[in-house]
């Protein structure tokens, strides 16, 4: 088996060859973004059913929306007027699903798949720590780390930390919380980074790497009676 180190070298150019954002608009893109701070905030006061039945439908509405708007139609002109300047290029050129759409399939997937406290843990990483190495990254990054640069790997890991910290106080969880949420901070970490070489959108790969961590983590801790995955 030969190993083909350009080929491997081009899958892990860093990501902002190809997304030239300005930081203006990425700021932009992270205050919009922090509007998805709304599904870990509701979902605590509400039922796991009422979340799926909700989410379901606004994730195929925008599912809906993110189709028609790849042709040339009423809904692509009133939708790029409004965010146009918000939609990376690859988001408007090729028929892939925008962030805000993947943030939605996300939060549907995670909310059927795992406990309420894994979600609501992953998504208030996700949505901090993905705009924090954005930003931190774009500004200050300098050093490369897979896709993207260590700075922002940096950024994502200490915030991230920072918030299973005060989710672990505000919940009082066991300790053992506390060491897996980290764990999955850390994986967290290293998807978002290497999104691009992945082939998977961010917004996915990080809330199943922290709440896959926390349900193993948990699984672990239960046999001395630490589990924590059910708290809610």
């Amino acid at each position: 088996m030969v190993i083909n180190i350009k080929e491997i070298n081009a899958k892990l150019e860093p990501i902002e060859k190809y997304d030239q954002v300005p930081f203006s608009v990425e700021i932009w893109r992270k205050l919009f973004h922090l509007v998805s701070l709304s599904i870990p905030v509701i979902y605590t006061f509400v039922s796991r059913q009422t979340a799926i039945i909700v989410l379901l439908i606004i994730t195929i509405i925008a599912i809906i929306i993110d189709i028609l708007i790849k042709k040339e139609n009423i809904v692509q002109k009133i939708i790029f007027k409004i965010f146009g300047k918000l939609f990376r290029r690859f988001e408007r050129q090729n028929f892939v699903f925008n962030g805000a759409t993947w943030m939605l399939i996300s939060a549907t997937l995670n909310v059927l798949l795992f406990p309420k406290l894994a979600t609501i843990t992953s998504f208030y990483v996700l949505v901090i720590s993905d705009a924090s190495a954005a930003l931190f990254g774009k500004r200050f990054g300098h050093i490369r780390f897979l896709n993207k640069s260590f700075e922002g790997f940096l950024a994502f890991i200490i915030s991230g930390s920072i918030v299973v910290t005060l989710v672990w106080l505000g919940f009082q969880l066991p300790f053992a919380f506390l060491v897996s949420a980290i764990v999955g901070v850390l994986l967290a970490g290293v998807v978002e980074s290497s999104s691009a070489f992945l082939h998977i959108d961010d917004n996915l790969g990080v809330p199943l790497a922290i709440s896959i961590a926390l349900a193993v983590g948990s699984q672990i801790a239960a046999s001395s009676g630490s589990g924590f995955i059910n708290y809610f």
